[in-house]
């Protein structure tokens, strides 16, 4: 594991990575898993402090950080009595966890063992929800933004979307997007205030983009636009952070670096200077002038979010 100082402009590297991986924010806290002999590990780190889950599994945890009953940071995914498959599809590449069977959720506070939470039927299947191809789920509270992916009859495009909504209440479209490119997807949803943060890959006989994309009611902004891989995203306030890499196939390591040979794959930190979050006391939002811009135009057929 290697952890590094500011890498440009108000950018850290958290980790770097032999495989890449799903993250997960909250407050100061950062989740993703770790690949070490042959075994994915669920790592949180959290100011000074990185905790390594006891028992790995075969395929990256599908983890979700968020507040305890008081408030410290907690752990939420799935363990499988047989785990999902690996998979590509519609220009992503990662866990179908509809393949996995005998899946219980549990709870893990850093510090502390984990524990099984008591399924909601005495006859079920517990996981990152829905879909075979649900591309990435956070939930905040009650609030929850889900993505999921499907390939058109044909080989004519990808459609892609990401909902969001209240637990228990219909959900809304944030992007329900059809692409003419397989490559082009939009997957890893999450919550940040009244924002839905996302990646964006857009493919084309020239190359590939990948956009980290902010949404809100008033439209959209694009926090980062690149020509590297992005496997993850997850954020929370001023805190963005992005998983670098292709996705966890185990035939798919990630490639040293020609400058110094650590693993391409890595977790990286940035900071806006807009906090998202509503103010508690209703005042103005914390920071400066923003620095994010008006999303690009999209390529390829889409259709109105």
């Amino acid at each position: 594991m290697l952890v590094a100082p500011a890498t440009g402009l108000g950018q850290t590297r958290l980790a770097a990575l032999h495989r890449a991986s799903p993250v997960s924010v909250f407050g100061q806290a950062t989740a993703w898993s770790e690949r070490s002999g042959g075994r994915f590990r669920l790592v949180v780190r959290s100011g000074g402090r990185r905790d390594v889950l006891k028992g790995g599994r075969g395929v990256p945890f599908d983890v979700d950080l968020g507040p305890g009953p008081d408030g410290a940071p907690v752990a939420v995914y799935s363990r499988c009595r047989r785990e999902p498959r690996t998979t590509r599809h519609a220009g992503w590449q990662g866990v179908d966890w509809a393949t996995g069977r005998g899946c219980d959720v549990y709870l893990w506070r850093p510090g502390r063992p984990e524990r099984r939470l008591r399924a909601a039927r005495a006859v079920t299947s517990e996981f990152l929800p829905g879909r075979a191809l649900v591309t990435g789920l956070d939930l905040r509270g009650v609030r929850y933004a889900i993505g999921w992916n499907r390939r058109l009859a044909g080989d004519r495009g990808v459609v892609s979307e990401i909902r969001s909504g209240r637990v228990g209440d219909a959900s809304t479209a944030v992007v329900d997007a059809a692409y003419a490119d397989a490559r082009s997807s939009v997957w890893s949803a999450s919550l940040s205030g009244d924002e839905v943060v996302y990646l964006r890959e857009l493919g084309s006989s020239v190359g590939t983009t990948y956009t980290i994309v902010a949404r809100t009611s008033a439209g959209e902004r694009t926090l980062l636009s690149t020509a590297q891989p992005l496997f993850s995203v997850s954020a929370d306030g001023l805190r963005v952070v992005r998983a670098t890499g292709y996705g966890p196939l185990p035939e798919v390591p990630c490639p040293p670096s020609e400058i110094d040979g650590r693993p391409r794959c890595e977790v990286l930190e940035q900071r806006r200077t807009i906090d998202p979050r509503p103010p508690p006391d209703g005042g103005e939002r914390r920071g400066g002038a923003d620095s994010v811009r008006p999303c690009r135009e999209r390529s390829g057929a889409s259709s109105p979010a």
